[in-house]
């Protein structure tokens, strides 16, 4: 590249800057992450007015423009990986050298590079341009972030490279997902989905751990959908957080004035408040006033560190009061900040990346209590497990579901559907525990599921899911985790509900009637009690009468094994079809 080429890309950033920053062009204008034809159009146009009024220099020439659209618009040879939804980050090493992370691993992308260190050089000088920064010595390092489509640029000329400098670009997500479509892809346990709820109506903090690119940012997007529907704040100081809550209301605030933010979080008369991400002096902050706010945040890091890395982070910042207090104290103060602590993971199975919590951790200041998780065989993702019981956590904090407004009528949740069907359908199952035969919430309840696809999956899954786990016990003749089971239906009301108006669905998830059901119950307990009585003949006869003539009542086996203990008795016994000896 010349230098009055160079001089006239210079120039032109630095006008189509000004110009969105007055708003005579839309922002999308300067946004590298976008590169449509409109936007090609309107730079062109913009370019064209420039060189007309000689502010590009005179030696700019019609057939210039072309070249400065083309560097001025998108990102050169990154496009079309900036169009792969299955790429969420980007590093240029060197000119030849570009590499993209995207199914949970970094992989080189060959053919994709500039003509030489000069170029790349060129490309990096104009794209801090771009961002409103001139690269040099004053800013040795240039970051920007962008939205509609949302991005971050980092340009570090710092690098003992041949060009001098390297790229870091990460793409915002482009479609929210909600923690039912995770729920639905394998990324949790039905026993998750359904504690993960319950924290969410209770006063509890929430910390999401993980590492880069692992979903902290998505889970905890998909978590504040399902907020009670009360005024709430999101912070966020990269434009890479997008909550999706009707009384969130999302503020932009650079990284030096985190601290503040809660202070003015407070002064809003709220009590719940998301940060995007906690990584540096706002943590201290964040930690006093935990107290009067709940808050839920991300950290890199994994649940075994994460108090740690808190702590760290709190006792470092200027002035902090943690700085002279003893670390089991800080401890303490972060466990009543953070009480439950959420691990995501990615793994890659044939080239497709599978995101996944992999634990759900009590967070304890002497080390965290695990509640759930994921089982692993290699790179293979085989389920969930319980580890503890989520209630010893859950009943610390008391349930507040719709935090200072009353709980809405059923036309309410009615009408909150189209804007938000997930939290429609949370509201709907608290008001079913009340109402359970309300007809107008049942109606709503079919209209959920008919209508979104993703209730319809989620509440049928469930359904499926109980149906399966009746026909197991039912084959098993495990009567007492089958009468387990009825009480967990019953404490289901969207199964119920649904059950109520699905002809036969209630037959074929509670096959036994109750009755019957306590009998082969109390039989097979009676039957289990005689087992373990020492050498006691008589009992043992009187509980093979009864396995002969109510077989369907024990487990298969149990009259062989009656037999075999009469056996060492040396007692005359019938056997079906032969005489007594």
């Amino acid at each position: 590249m010349n230098d009055i080429l160079r001089e006239a890309l210079s120039k032109a950033a630095g006008q189509i800057n000004r110009a969105v920053t007055s708003g005579a062009l839309p922002r999308e204008a300067a946004n590298p992450f976008r590169h449509t034809d409109e936007q090609r159009g309107m730079c062109r146009r913009f370019i064209a007015d420039l060189r007309g009024q000689g502010l590009l220099g005179p030696q700019v020439t019609a057939a210039d423009t072309d070249t400065i659209v083309r560097w001025l618009v998108g990102m050169g040879p990154l496009d079309p990986l900036l169009d792969d939804p299955s790429v969420i980050s980007i590093q240029v090493i060197s000119e030849d050298s570009v590499s993209v992370y995207r199914s949970g691993i970094w992989e080189k992308v060959p053919g994709v590079g500039w003509e030489s260190a000069d170029h790349l050089r060129d490309f990096a000088t104009i794209l801090a341009s771009r961002t409103g920064t001139a690269l040099g010595p004053d800013h040795p390092v240039v970051e920007s972030t962008f939205q509609a489509p949302s991005g971050r640029v980092q340009i570090d000329a710092t690098a003992r490279t041949q060009a001098g400098v390297t790229l870091h670009i990460r793409l915002g997500r482009r479609t929210p997902v909600t923690l039912e479509q995770m729920l639905a892809a394998g990324g949790m346990s039905e026993a998750m989905f359904a504690f993960l709820q319950e924290v969410v109506a209770r006063d509890a903090g929430v910390l999401i751990v993980g590492q880069p690119g692992s979903g902290k940012t998505t889970l905890l997007e998909a978590l504040v959908q399902l907020w009670p529907q009360a005024p709430a704040v999101a912070l966020d100081d990269r434009s890479e957080f997008h909550p999706d809550h009707p009384d969130c209301v999302l503020y932009n605030v650079p990284s030096d004035q985190l601290a503040q933010a809660f202070q003015h979080a407070l002064r809003k008369n709220t009590t719940r408040i998301a940060l995007s991400e906690v990584r540096g002096s706002e943590a201290s902050e964040m930690l006093q006033f935990s107290g009067a706010l709940t808050v839920w945040t991300t950290l890199h890091g994994t649940v075994d560190n994460a108090g740690l890395r808190l702590m760290t982070l709190a006792q470092g910042a200027p002035g902090s009061p943690y700085k002279g207090l003893a670390e089991a104290l800080v401890m303490r103060v972060i466990e009543a900040a953070f009480p439950v602590i959420i691990e995501t993971e990615a793994i890659t199975i044939g080239g497709q990346a599978q995101f996944y919590i992999s634990q759900i951790a009590a967070n304890a200041s002497q080390g965290p209590v695990r509640l759930f998780e994921a089982e692993l065989d290699g790179p293979t993702l085989l389920g969930f497990r319980q580890v503890n019981r989520p209630e010893d956590l859950l009943h610390r904090y008391r349930r507040r579901v719709w935090g200072a407004l009353a709980q809405p009528d059923v036309e309410a949740i009615d009408r909150a559907a189209d804007l938000s069907p997930a939290a429609a359908l949370t509201a709907l199952e608290q008001y079913l525990r009340i109402h359970p035969s309300d007809h107008l919430a049942l109606a709503v309840l079919r209209k959920l599921v008919r209508q979104f696809p993703e209730v319809g999956t989620h509440v049928r899954g469930r359904v499926q899911r109980y149906a399966q786990q009746v026909r197991a016990l039912v084959l098993d003749r495990d009567w007492c985790g089958l009468l387990g089971l009825y009480c967990a239906l019953d404490a289901d009301p969207l199964v119920t509900g649904l059950a109520a108006q699905v002809t036969g669905l209630g037959q074929e998830l509670m096959p036994v009637e109750r009755a019957k059901l306590f009998r082969q119950r109390r039989a097979v307990q009676a039957a289990e009690d005689v087992l373990a009585l020492p050498d006691n003949a008589a009992a043992l006869i009187g509980l093979r009468e009864a396995v002969l003539a109510n077989p369907e009542t024990y487990a298969d086996g149990l009259d062989d094994e009656i037999q075999r203990r009469l056996e060492t008795f040396r007692l005359p016994v019938v056997l079906e079809g032969e005489e007594s000896l």
